[in-house]
């Protein structure tokens, strides 16, 4: 996320705001930019505060989350990052939503359509380390499907030039 959010905040073409979302376990995850344009709802807001602000955002991007579903119900754009369901599976009704398959040579166990597969620990789904894609450093392990889509394919989602599924 932080390469996505710095790529874009460093695009003088763009001129977005990015708040930060999730429960107290995301603490570690978030992060500033000097353009002070990152700002952290994290341990700030609830869960249905959060939920109901999805409305009135310009877009909401994130994977398959409790937040990607309430925002659901809103006609504001969703870029949805998808782990274990299809496009079809989980966004096929919802307005306004592109969504982004994992590359299956990144992780070949999503499949054609997803695995299906509720992970209730991290011995049921491959694990991979995600890199800067300027310093080349290591970010850290992660799910192999949220490694197998591209920084690049998010941020040309949010700009409107991808050629992703739409659901």
């Amino acid at each position: 996320m932080p390469a996505v959010v710095s790529t874009l905040l460093d695009d003088p073409s763009w001129d977005g705001i990015v708040l930060l979302a999730g429960g107290p376990e995301a603490e570690p995850l978030t992060f500033t930019h000097p353009s002070g344009r990152v700002i952290s709802l994290v341990k700030r807001k609830t869960v249905r505060e959060v939920a109901a602000l999805t409305q009135y955002v310009n877009m909401v991007v994130g994977p398959e989350t409790g937040l990607m579903n309430a925002a659901a119900c809103y006609p504001t754009k969703k870029i949805l990052l998808l782990s274990h369901s299809s496009a079809t599976n989980i966004a096929k009704y919802w307005l306004n939503t592109t969504s982004l398959t994992p590359s299956t040579t990144t992780a070949p166990c999503y499949g054609r359509n997803g695995c299906h597969q509720l992970h209730y620990s991290f011995n049921s789904c491959p694990i991979l380390e995600a890199y800067d894609p300027e310093t080349k450093q290591v970010l850290g392990q992660y799910p192999a499907c949220s490694v197998a889509i591209s920084p690049q394919n998010i941020i040309d989602a949010i700009k409107g030039t991808a050629t992703t599924v739409a659901a």
